[in-house]
């Protein structure tokens, strides 16, 4: 199993939306298995429903795994969408580890039954979860579904137990009091997650429409970093994405060819792989949560796309399609 290599420098600012690499000469990939969602997240960049496009298992084994595996990808992150609503979610998850891939999940964990955590525990799978504030008036309703905070609240607690817990992610709103974020990160000390990852709301998708009423100001960004700053330690890393630099730290430097990603098919079978010309995205670009609390790049960039299924390479210069990383 390749090891994941933080890439957070204290002397630098935040603005990655992965929390991980790993080691040259291997890469990371994110692939959104779909694109329909059994929540309406305010901030959703996709702007997810429970109608959309899913991958179909066939083509993540006969096309995608192997044009990962040649482009050295050892480590991946299944995105959606909910990743956990695709009809083939745990065959998909058995197809990456049986070519010995390392595999993480970001997902809202209010689908996740008590088997499904433990078959994901025995294939060493870890789960990244999205939690938005710690009430189900903050958290449940900037989700769209105010229940959903017990059981996502439960779900974390059984990642936890089952040691396959890796991170929260969340976007900082007004529904929550500032106070919530202390005590999600409380929270996520005593389940044994190794971080948390905050990210501001940012203006895409629903967040279009959102971000006016339920961005947190700059005050509170501010306010909510000193009120979790005792948490960052050894046990648990804080990770304060696209926060206020207060501290003045410089961007961390471009590093090409890191990372890709890739996402449900426009045409079936096909996908698509896109190759990240940026690891490491400087705070200049604009960037925005899904409903996962991952960033996207939203100004336009020259990225390589390829077809899977294909010997045909493009360039183009509009923004690849969205979907949840880390």
């Amino acid at each position: 199993m390749i090891s994941a290599r933080s890439i957070a420098e204290d002397f630098l600012a935040t603005s990655c939306y992965f929390r991980t690499t790993v080691d040259t000469p291997y890469r990371k990939a994110l692939v959104q298995i779909n694109e329909d969602c059994n929540l309406r997240c305010a901030h959703c960049f996709v702007s997810a429903t429970r109608v959309g496009k899913q991958m179909p298992l066939a083509d993540v084994v006969d096309k995608v795994i192997p044009r990962l595996a040649a482009a050295r990808v050892r480590r991946i992150t299944l995105t959606g969408g909910e990743p956990t609503i695709h009809p083939d979610f745990m065959a998909i998850v058995r197809a990456f580890r049986d070519v010995g891939m390392d595999v993480g999940i970001c997902t809202n964990a209010t689908n996740l039954d008590d088997q499904e955590i433990g078959e994901l525990a025995g294939l060493g799978v870890h789960c990244n979860v999205s939690l938005d504030g710690f009430a189900a008036d903050s958290h449940g309703k900037f989700r769209g579904d105010r229940a959903s905070f017990a059981v996502t609240v439960a779900a974390v607690e059984k990642l936890g137990a089952a040691g396959i817990l890796q991170g929260l992610l969340c976007t900082p709103n007004s529904l929550a009091q500032n106070e919530e974020y202390a005590m999600l990160c409380a929270f996520a000390r005593e389940n044994e997650a190794r971080y948390v990852l905050l990210n501001p709301l940012g203006s895409m998708g629903r967040g279009v429409k959102s971000q006016g009423r339920l961005a947190k100001t700059t005050l509170h960004m501010q306010e909510i970093h000193a009120l979790i700053a005792p948490f960052d330690g050894p046990e648990l890393d804080i990770a304060h994405i696209r926060f206020p630099n207060t501290e003045g730290n410089r961007c961390p430097a471009a590093r090409p060819g890191r990372s890709s990603k890739c996402s449900p098919p426009v045409r079936s079978p096909c996908a698509r792989i896109w190759s990240s010309p940026h690891e490491h995205r400087p705070p200049s670009t604009p960037t925005t949560s899904s409903s996962s609390g991952i960033s996207s790049p939203t100004q336009t960039s020259r990225s390589a796309w390829t077809t899977i299924g294909s010997t045909t390479a493009t360039r183009s210069a509009r923004t690849p399609p969205a979907g949840r990383a880390r």
